[in-house]
């Protein structure tokens, strides 16, 4: 038994379900209720999208890509073309890249984007009467969030599918 592909399998499994699955109900389930709930309270947003979800999905996105780049290594011994090029490889070293762009989104646009919609939220919230310039900034906002948020779940989503499918084609 190899140990070292097994715990790193797992370690890029269980994190990439925790990425790509919260990246899913980001877009199938938060920004509409945001949508049709506008304007939500910064509370509530910064509780489903702030820091902490913000950190934790960081993580688990760098430890899948870093679980998966170790496999990657190992199978293709040292990412060798030939590996790269086979039926199996190839596969996965397409998903692994959609990976990676989903990583670079939502470390560029997703987590930029979310603490500009907190705190457009919060100065709406704050402002006296009217509030329309605030709020159509967090809706700007939301717009920005929403579309790194699908871009981001679409590539999750190919990296997934081509992962599970990659042995059998």
């Amino acid at each position: 038994m190899d140990i070292e592909m097994v715990v790193l399998r797992a370690l890029h499994i269980v994190t990439g379900v925790f990425w790509a699955g919260s990246a899913f109900y980001l877009v199938s389930y938060v920004v509409p209720t945001m949508r049709k709930s506008w304007p939500p309270s910064s509370g509530l947003v910064s509780s489903l999208i702030g820091a902490r979800f913000g950190r934790a999905i960081a993580i688990a996105a760098l430890l899948s890509i870093l679980a998966g780049l170790r496999m990657m290594w190992r199978l293709s011994a040292g990412f060798g073309g030939g590996f790269m090029m086979s039926h199996y490889g190839l596969p996965l070293a397409i998903g692994g890249l959609c990976g990676i762009a989903a990583f670079v989104i939502g470390a560029a646009g997703i987590g930029p984007s979310s603490v500009r919609l907190i705190k457009a939220l919060e100065t709406a919230e704050r402002a006296s009467e009217p509030r329309d310039r605030q709020l159509a900034e967090a809706r700007s906002e939301l717009a920005k969030f929403t579309g790194a948020v699908r871009v981001a779940s679409a590539l999750l989503g190919i990296a997934v599918l081509l992962m599970a499918i990659a042995q059998y084609v």
